[in-house]
């Protein structure tokens, strides 16, 4: 029962399941676009969670991403980071379209951002 693979703990079902979505999607990706990189197309929002969650395994995490393994403070790594983050800012603002309400805060809805709703809630996605 040798395996190259010794896991720590076991992955959850569902987050193997995740995972092998994700593999199936960028495949299907490379066929249209050989430069395509889910990571790439990811690290916005990897980096506004590092940058706005709170807790202690994002925290470890922020720190890890911009002092590594040596503990040595790397700026460009911050710089990515940062700009990562401005650009999943700017693609949430854009793709609320003609809204023109006060922008939310990165994360919230709309309501709470203040808007009042004044039609009847949607009915949902038609399948």
């Amino acid at each position: 029962m040798g395996s190259s693979l010794s896991l720590t703990r076991p992955l959850a079902r569902c987050s193997a399941l995740i995972i092998r979505a994700i593999g199936v999607l960028e495949g299907i990706a490379l066929v249209g676009n050989p430069d395509f990189a889910i990571v790439d197309e990811a690290y916005p929002y990897i980096a506004k969670r590092l940058l706005t969650d709170p807790s202690p395994k994002m925290k470890e995490a922020l720190r890890y991403m911009i002092y590594g393994k040596e503990g040595v403070f790397d700026a460009e790594r911050l710089i990515d980071i940062l700009l990562a983050f401005e650009t999943f800012a700017t693609n949430s603002r854009s793709a609320m379209g003609d809204y023109e309400g006060p922008a939310p805060a990165i994360g919230s809805t709309r309501r709470e951002a203040g808007e009042a709703s004044t039609s009847a809630p949607s009915p949902g996605p038609r399948y």
